[in-house]
């Protein structure tokens, strides 16, 4: 098993693990066409990857976007119907959170709702 450490665009750093199997899909180097080893993930003439681990690699950092509320704002400010959009984000993240998140944010807004109705 081979791993690549990755600095995702928050900061943070993670790893991409790859099994044997997958080392032995690509054949060539695709910036220079060097013959690879198949435990090798990047080229050792050129320092490029392999085309899949370019692959994964953008395809871990679009899933990442997705998750960040830099994504959300992104996908609400490009959308043409800003109301729906919200609604649309709003909707997925309700849909994600368990019974019990559900519950103690509704306790979170009836006590600030009783507090707010006891100073008016």
């Amino acid at each position: 098993m081979a791993v690549i450490p990755l600095r995702r665009a928050s900061g943070h750093e993670a790893k991409l693990f790859f099994t044997h199997e997958f080392s032995m899909t690509i054949k060539k180097c695709p910036a220079c066409g060097h013959e690879r080893n198949n435990t090798d993930i990047r080229c050792p003439e050129c320092g490029g990857f392999y085309s899949k681990v370019l692959e994964l690699i953008e395809e871990e950092a679009l899933n990442e976007e997705k998750s960040t509320l830099r994504g959300r704002y992104k996908r609400i400010l490009n959308s043409g119907n800003i109301k729906q959009a919200v609604r649309a984000e709003l909707d997925s993240m309700i849909a994600g959170l368990s019974k019990q998140a559900l519950f103690t944010l509704f306790v979170i807004f009836a006590f600030v709702f009783a507090l707010i109705i006891t100073v008016l």
